[in-house]
């Protein structure tokens, strides 16, 4: 079978080669690499992910058909990845010659906890532009309190809890990690690994910064020198892998994003991996590689995947998201504005930001729920939401919409922003032992019930957002 996203392709540019992935059942592999050395083809090494074997290759297009007829075989584009961080900088015309990015001009203010003697992690919302009317000021504060005050009403200090992901894998597939985030450094559960499989970047640190930022928001160690006093990711105590699968510009092969999806769950055997990356869905949810690639590692090993539903949203349209998110064993999280969560703006889009990419008739089971990513509920509305955490001292991002550089702090938003809280979320419930299964189907079937149990479903937010109450 030819993917149709490839057939659309080939008809419309016409390459005299093509990159592409081969997915072939295990059991049919030997035959797909006998025919790629006949034909002088050199092959990326399979990747197993249980009753399939995806393999990357360049190939004449005249070859596609041939290699479509072999059995069991499906052939797709090696398409590009991306990162889910929602950034609404874009180049200007052309000035002198030269094309420039817009002025950065915010004027942002200090978050204000809701109660500063709660517990208070590192991921806080920051504003752009105007101060809200006071009146308003309890939107301004930590996220992780949303999740938790029934959980944590006597905790007044980070450094006193004890539910923090020990003894919890967790990785978080994306740019990588950098090594001097002092968020890295002083974690509980020890300095992020850094595996890296990304063959447009291979470069042993993350010269992004968006990879840093997501595992320092799931998992980010107690840092006490932020203005608005100390703070950390939500479970600090996990044993963290940084697959590094995204290059220095954010972008990622379908190959690289399934082999490092491969490693997390079948190398490392970790409970919970975040992804805080998406792209196009190549056809259908039933013929989309890396879709097809999540559905067998999540029945052959105990992982749950965490996917950002993507931020290609348009406030109301249905059927925005992005793939891996629109697999139906994912987890695949949407992003709700505190703001207008409070407000109340924008009732029949459930307050998510509307960039927020949604569900719809052809995926009715997605978004799976929601976190607090940032951004509006409606184009256009001031001032703008930002998530305000850590960031690689050495990343791209590093003081796009702060201006402020080396300081390792930045704001944000995105689906990218929301996906590894929920992750981290998770690793507190596995640590806990409040989510039940032994594959990562299961646990995911598990988790999403609970939900289903405590709310009802929506295409824009999904089940809402978790808390750890809804499993207790």
């Amino acid at each position: 079978m030819i993917n149709p996203f490839l057939s659309q392709y080939l008809d419309a540019v016409k390459p005299s080669t093509v990159d592409i992935i081969i997915q072939v059942p295990t059991e049919e592999l030997s035959t797909v690499q006998n025919f790629l050395k006949n034909n002088n083809i050199q092959f990326a090494s399979p990747i197993i992910t249980g009753r399939y074997a995806f393999l990357q290759a360049v190939v004449p297009a005249t070859l596609v058909d041939k290699i479509s007829e072999l059995p069991g075989v499906s052939v797709h584009v090696n398409e590009l990845k991306k990162a889910t961080v929602h950034i609404e900088l874009s180049m200007q015309e052309k000035k002198d010659g030269k094309s420039i990015l817009p002025p950065i001009t915010f004027d942002q203010t200090l978050p204000v906890p809701i109660n500063p003697f709660r517990f208070n992690p590192q991921i806080f919302t920051q504003f752009k532009g105007r101060y809200l009317p006071s009146e308003y000021n309890s939107v301004f504060g930590p996220v992780q309190y949303k999740f938790m005050d029934e959980i944590y009403p006597r905790l007044v200090d980070v450094e006193k809890t004890t539910l923090d992901g020990t003894g919890i894998k967790l990785a978080v597939i994306d740019t990588g990690y950098s090594p001097t985030e002092p968020q890295g450094i002083i974690r509980k559960g020890g300095m992020p690994k850094l595996i890296v499989l990304s063959s447009l970047d291979p470069g042993p640190v993350d010269m992004n910064g968006h990879g840093s930022w997501c595992a320092n928001t799931a998992a980010g160690g107690i840092w006490s020198y932020f203005p608005f006093g100390p703070g950390a990711g939500i479970a600090p105590g996990t044993e963290v892998y940084a697959i590094k699968v995204l290059s220095a510009y954010g972008s990622g092969t379908t190959y690289d994003v399934i082999n490092g999806m491969k490693f997390a769950a079948m190398n490392l055997k970790v409970d919970v991996a975040s992804m805080s990356l998406g792209g196009p869905v190549q056809g259908t949810v039933e013929t989309d590689p890396t879709v097809l690639a999540l559905e067998d590692l999540v029945e052959h090993s105990k992982t749950m995947f965490v996917v950002a539903s993507g931020d290609s949203g348009e406030y109301g349209k249905l059927s925005t998201m992005d793939s891996p998110a629109v697999a139906p064993d994912a987890i695949s999280v949407a992003s709700i504005s505190l703001t207008d969560e409070e407000l109340d703006t924008s009732p029949e889009t459930h307050n998510v930001a509307y960039w927020s990419s949604a569900g719809g008739p052809d995926y009715p089971w997605a978004p799976t729920c929601a976190a607090y990513g940032g951004g509006r509920a409606m184009p256009n509305l001031t001032p703008d939401e930002l998530i305000y955490n850590g960031l690689s001292q050495w990343g791209l991002l590093d003081g796009l919409y702060n201006g402020i550089r080396g300081l390792g702090q930045e704001g944000l938003h995105g689906t990218s922003q929301s996906t590894p809280q929920v992750a981290g979320l998770i690793a507190l419930l596995i640590q806990t032992g409040l989510i039940e299964g032994e594959t990562g189907k299961e646990r995911t079937k598990y988790f999403i019930n609970k939900l289903a149990s405590k709310s009802t479903h929506n295409f824009f937010s999904g089940y809402g957002a978790p808390k750890l109450s809804y499993f207790i």
